[in-house]
């Protein structure tokens, strides 16, 4: 999961995503790669141990990334939180024990979801390129046509493949859609010419 800018909400979305697969009876583990504002943790009330940075940097050394998942009260879906925010750590989301970890959750769960941060700070886009899927979560309110066309842009050049687009927080009203709703589906109509991706 990842969107343009911060505050498109690709954590709730990566929350409601994991949650249904896991209720539909595959193992899911979510990740909390979003180095600028990890949230994971707090919502699901977790002790966050060394965390996916801890992981990463091999502090301390894991052989086995179970170890380091965070069980939830939701049966299925167990979470790797990222434990603190550290000088430096945006730059272990694009190195090769991250592309380890993504094999590692792989052969351990049925399905592997990734919080990630924002495009326009830069720290998602070496990761894309270690991802099977990307889903691109776009604000309606708050979402810039010129904005999801950059992000669309950048999923493009990393080779990443591009399977959606999350239309967030579009609002309908009951004599019509709202003006948010209508600049939301503008953007998103763009997202989906820019990455390709069929309607």
């Amino acid at each position: 999961m990842v969107s343009a800018q911060p505050a498109e909400g690709t954590t709730t979305v990566a929350i409601g995503l994991a949650t249904a697969w896991a209720r539909a009876g595959d193992r899911v583990v979510l990740v909390d790669a979003n180095v600028e504002a990890p949230d994971l943790a707090g919502l699901f009330g977790l002790e966050t141990g060394a965390g996916l940075e801890g992981w990463l940097d091999g502090d301390p050394p894991l052989d086995d990334v179970s170890s380091a998942l965070e069980h939830t009260v939701i049966d299925n879906l167990d979470v790797l939180p990222w434990a603190n925010a550290r000088p430096l750590a945006r730059d272990l989301l694009d190195s090769r024990p991250m592309a380890r970890l993504i094999d590692q959750l792989c052969a351990v769960a049925d399905r592997v979801v990734i919080d990630l941060p924002p495009l326009a700070g830069g720290a998602a886009v070496g990761l894309l390129q270690h991802v099977n899927a990307i889903v691109l979560v776009v604000n309606a309110p708050q979402s810039r046509g010129a904005a999801v066309s950059r992000a669309a842009t950048i999923v493009r050049g990393t080779g990443a493949r591009p399977v959606g687009i999350v239309l967030n927080r579009g609002a309908v009203s009951r004599t019509g859609r709202s003006a948010s709703a209508v600049a939301g589906q503008d953007s998103q109509r763009r997202a989906q010419h820019d990455l390709q991706v069929q309607p």
